[in-house]
């Protein structure tokens, strides 16, 4: 599980740096365009694993209450 939290944190650095980098409004407009890519496909990532442990977690307090 910490290797999970783990890489929900350097997601959400990969995030931030590239935000970060987007607001100094200095890179090239291909560049741009991969940093925002790469920014969402974080994302998405982390949105697909929130997903899934709210489907586990769900599952789990499912079979506690019977």
């Amino acid at each position: 599980m910490n290797m999970e939290i783990d890489s929900y944190g350097k997601s959400i650095e990969t995030v931030e740096r590239i935000l970060r980098q987007l607001k100094k409004g200095k890179a090239a407009p291909d560049e741009i365009l991969k940093m925002t890519k790469t920014a969402n496909g974080e994302l998405k990532g982390c949105l697909k694993k929130i997903e899934f442990l709210e489907k586990e977690l769900n599952k789990w307090v499912d079979s506690s209450l019977l």
